[in-house]
């Protein structure tokens, strides 16, 4: 009950949410339902249907009949409208007046824009592949998503009786809220075969065309809109939509050899044909800041306007918008190279404390889209998007997370000096756009780089500029803001999706404004407020803004009333926020959003890489436990439960390291009297380099985080420690880190130091010295290496490993 919701509570108030991502969201098992009958309680709907089986491989989802699936789909793969000649959306719709035919039509539209961009996966396993950062279902779920919802939105509102295959419609109903960005797996699920699931789409493909033909009540929807049971049959249009929108992201993701470009993707609008160093000017224009008067906006949509929208939308709030400047264009990849070459990604004081953290845990060097194009360190890129590698264009805006955002901001602030940078407010968004409250997506005709008039972003000023001289302020790529996702005053659930944004009232979730070049419909509506975790990437990117009044900052989340998703407010005051971060004066200059490093953690950045699982090494052991808990688990993993999936390669890391540095030792024939451990950790490779029957005399470890060394000195004295493990959310499991009885403990020392400057402690020649996957991790590599040939003795032993994930 950390949220203050109990379950039973949540059910009698929402007697038909989809319980199941809210409660994944925070931490719990997600609670599973069908729709088997309208009537049937939930309990018996539950046992009705089979769970969805778990599987220790994905792999195993492959049946290997994959040969339809390879070069260009045939016409059979299109399971409801023929093949369409260009891939594109039809305008936004007017709910008041649309016909059967006419909303049909933008459900043949819909339903035809998915299966072109799922024509672009090439083999199965495209398909049942999970993302490479594992916070989101593999294509396959993304493939039957849709359809499902379609089936189960009707038959909620009553337009359908029956689903039409029960078990499809539990196990493709409930998506992934990821949390942090180091949620565990969730994809070692059992998945039906891309062939099941084409063949269910054609099956729901009829259905849903037979109710919009077909069904009674349709003119309600004119007149009563969201009271209408019709109102359904948009919602499921529109959720669609957003999932086209999303699953080209996540193809943007997959390795290149498993997209191929459709023949209908529209095409790209490059201006760059090869590699070429940016200069300002020549590869992209510079970006001057517009000032922008004070003002007065309206957030909020009418529950009388004429098209669809989701539940946070609707409400009113009324905003005063301080004087400020914002940038005229989007930041463009030549701009954000400056930031790259410049060591942004390796300077923390440039980065939020959670967002430090994601870059460390990521080993982030570049934006997430750029392909590195020779060695790394020579700064050479290619550009990805979502079916092609290009030349890198330089003039296209940076698609980047709101963290990679915010340090930006950080870094130009430094630079620039004067008044720091953020990005915008959705307040400010609004200031920025066009007067009047005209919704451009519903025209046949519009301005905007939007609805998929191309196949990727184009240069940020490849549209005309608005009647303020701002480009883009919809199409192209999102804009990220400041402000986290909240109700607006008069915000209500609707009941045909109760928990649309309900669980992303949580302090947790950034907004992003105006849409990318694939939104289409409401994603692309001027009342568009959709929501993403800081570390999630989209077709996003940003503007600078900086302010030129107090406060320096106001969003549409300060004084929000509610409904939240925990027992109270998560966001932010504005008190808080008269002056910037860190400032205490009217006209700042320009402020790290952090302290200095050393004052902040006191840490060296030391990561233990075991497969892709890299942290970081606190120095506080109060502050640290869970980063604590974790070297234990990867460095003490005996008698613990590892998944058959998990390469032998990737475990046991830092004893392999030891026992291989004895198996040199024993055939050199070198001496076994001592031997240093620079950067131990948690001390597994120390212990192991004591064997009592093959190790050395004395061993001694150095780390520099004062926690990992107090927990070596308990090992040591007591050869056992009990730790908690948080597997996901808020559930832990217990675990125990042990020091085999061969290993002679009172062989050991332990001291705090650092790799870069030896002290005399510690410096004194050693028969044998191990720097694992240390060298990577340190300000001063070289000065390690200089200082490593007077510890190791005449005919010693040096190992070194490295992951070669240099920071």
């Amino acid at each position: 009950q950390s949220t203050g919701i109990t379950r039973s509570n949540m059910l009698r108030a929402f007697p038909c949410t989809k319980l199941a991502r809210l409660f994944r969201y925070k931490g719990r098992p997600p609670f599973k339902r069908s729709f088997l009958s309208r009537g049937m309680s939930s309990e018996v709907a539950m046992s009705a249907v089979p769970a969805q089986e778990e599987v220790t491989d994905w792999r195993t989802n492959l049946t290997g009949d994959d040969t339809w699936l390879l070069g260009e789909r045939s016409p059979a793969w299109f399971t409801g409208p023929a093949r369409p000649a260009m891939a594109g959306s039809m305008p936004f719709q007017d709910l008041t007046k649309v016909t059967r035919a006419e909303l049909h039509e933008y459900f043949d539209n819909s339903w035809s824009l998915t299966e072109t961009l799922f024509s672009g996966l090439q083999s199965e396993e495209a398909f049942m592949r999970p993302p490479y950062h594992d916070l989101r279902h593999p294509l396959i779920f993304y493939y039957g998503h849709p359809a499902c919802f379609y089936v189960n939105k009707l038959r909620l509102a009553g337009l359908l009786d029956e689903g039409v295959d029960p078990y499809f419609e539990s196990i493709f109903e409930v998506g992934v809220d990821e949390m942090r960005w180091d949620d565990l797996s969730k994809n070692h699920m059992s998945w039906p075969s891309v062939a099941q699931v084409h063949a269910y789409r054609a099956k729901v493909y009829e259905v849903v065309s037979g109710v919009i033909q077909n069904a009674e009540g349709f003119e309600t929807l004119a007149v009563q809109l969201q009271d209408s049971p019709w109102w359904s049959v948009p919602m499921a249009l529109e959720h669609e939509r957003i999932h086209i929108e999303t699953s080209s992201v996540l193809m943007r993701e997959l390795p290149l050899e498993f997209v191929r470009e459709p023949r209908e993707w529209p095409a790209l609008s490059t201006n760059q044909a090869r590699w070429e160093k940016p200069t300002e000017g020549e590869h992209f224009r510079a970006n001057p800041l517009i000032p922008m008067d004070r003002a007065r906006v309206v957030l909020g949509k009418g529950t009388d306007e004429i098209s669809y929208g989701w539940d946070n939308e609707f409400g009113s709030k009324t905003m005063d918008v301080p004087e400020f400047q914002a940038s005229k264009m989007q930041i463009s990849n030549g701009e954000f190279y400056e930031f790259v070459v410049a060591g942004g990604y390796r300077d923390p004081t440039l980065w939020s404390e959670d967002g430090w953290s994601w870059c460390c845990f990521r080993n982030v060097r570049k934006p997430t889209f750029w392909v590195e194009d020779g060695p790394k360190g020579l700064n050479q890129f290619k550009l990805r998007t979502v079916f092609t590698e290009v030349a890198m264009q330089w003039d296209w805006p940076v698609v980047a997370n709101y963290h990679e955002a915010k340090a930006f901001c950080a870094w130009r602030s430094r630079r620039d000096g004067g008044a720091p940078y953020r990005v915008l407010t959705e307040a400010e968004h609004h200031v920025l756009r066009d007067s009047g409250a005209h919704d451009a997506i519903m025209d046949d005709q519009h301005p905007h780089n939007a609805n998929l008039v191309s196949g990727a972003e184009r240069a940020v000023d490849g549209g005309e500029p608005n009647s303020h001289g701002f480009h883009d302020v919809f199409g192209n790529v999102w804009d990220w803001v400041e402000d986290h996702q909240a109700a607006l005053p008069g915000f209500k659930i609707h009941p045909l999706y109760d928990d649309f944004t309900l669980p992303c009232f949580d302090g947790e979730h950034h907004l992003i404004m105006g849409g990318s070049f694939v939104s289409t419909g409401d994603q692309a509506s001027i009342y568009g407020r959709y929501q993403f975790r800081p570390h999630f990437f989209q077709h996003a990117g940003f503007r600078l803004s900086q302010p030129l009044q107090e406060p320096w900052l106001t969003t549409s989340c300060m004084g929000s009333q509610g409904p939240f998703a925990s027992a109270q407010s998560p966001y932010r005051d504005q008190a808080s926020f008269i002056l910037p971060p860190g400032s205490d004066d009217a006209c700042p200059v320009a402020a790290s959003p952090l302290p200095d490093l050393q004052q902040r953690q006191g840490v060296l950045r030391r990561v233990l890489l075991l497969g892709d699982v890299e942290e970081q090494q606190p120095q506080s052991l109060e502050d640290s436990t869970e980063w604590v808990s974790r070297y234990l688990h990867l460095h003490f993993p005996q008698k613990q439960h590892t998944p058959e999936w998990v390469p032998d390669a990737a475990l046991d890391f830092p004893s392999r390291c030891a026992q291989k540095l004895l198996k040199a030792a024993v055939e050199a024939g070198a001496g076994r009297v001592n031997a240093l451990d620079l950067g131990c950790g948690v001390g597994r490779a120390s212990f192991e380099l004591a064997h009592a029957h093959e190790g050395y005399s004395s061993v001694t470890g150095v780390d520099y985080s004062a926690a990992f060394i107090e927990v070596c000195e308990e090992l040591k004295q007591n050869g056992r420690l009990g730790y908690e493990l948080r597997v996901e959310g808020d559930r832990t499991e217990k675990g125990e880190a042990i020091v085999g009885s061969e290993l002679d403990r009172s062989r050991l020392s332990f001291v705090r130091g650092d790799a870069c400057d030896p002290t005399p402690e510690w410096q004194t020649e050693y028969d044998a010295v191990l720097l694992a996957n240390l060298l990577d991790r340190i300000p001063k590599p070289r000065s390690v290496l200089d200082s490593v040939s007077r510890l190791v003795s005449p005919n010693g032993i040096l190992m070194i490993t490295s992951p070669f994930s240099w920071k």
